[in-house]
């Protein structure tokens, strides 16, 4: 018999393996973020970015054995990979103040 899941509105497996794709702000890619996510199974995981490093739209942070349970041994899973969506603001709000300072040396 083969069992065709439904999709899920926040996870999408891929084999063994989950991913997760969470929106994030620019100014969080750029100086860091922290969010729950909660997994199938009722469980809350924590996700913090690493200290320093900047975010890329499209890039992804492995979780590792947050997966699915592994066909035929269900004590091996697989990883959670959290895909990041970076959310451009459509304008940014500058001090014209520095627009005056870098013109004047043109």
């Amino acid at each position: 018999m083969i069992i065709d899941p439904e999709p899920h509105p926040q996870f999408e497996r891929k084999g063994d393996h989950l991913i997760y794709t969470q929106k994030i702000t620019l100014l969080e890619a750029l100086t860091g973020f922290f969010f729950p996510i909660v997994h199938l199974d009722g469980r809350t995981l924590r996700v913090l970015s690493e200290e320093g490093r900047v975010y890329k739209h499209g890039e992804t942070m492995l979780i590792s054995d947050e997966g699915m349970p592994t066909h035929r041994n269900p004590l091996l899973k697989g990883h959670l990979m959290v895909k990041f969506d970076v959310v451009f603001p459509d304008r940014l709000s500058v001090d014209s103040q520095v627009y005056e300072v870098c013109y004047e040396n043109i």
